[in-house]
């Protein structure tokens, strides 16, 4: 079993394996706070525009599928 399907079915413990989709919010909240944070790290410097442009942009599309596909 490879280490990336090993955190959806843990067969060590018996433990009941892991939807994938049960998952998405904290992965989601997990990057969406790392992008952040760099984001945040980032100088505010013309060197650092593009990259900041980019990781906004991001967040923003994440945020808006996120939303609108909420229960």
């Amino acid at each position: 079993m490879t280490e990336k399907n090993a955190m959806f079915n843990n067969t060590k413990t018996k433990e009941p394996a892991l939807e994938q989709s049960s998952l998405y919010p904290k992965m989601y909240a997990i990057l969406c706070t790392a992008a952040s944070d760099a984001i945040d790290a980032l100088p505010r410097t013309a060197d650092t525009l593009q990259a900041r442009c980019l990781l906004e942009k991001g967040l923003r599309e994440a945020e808006e599928i996120y939303l609108s596909h909420a229960e």
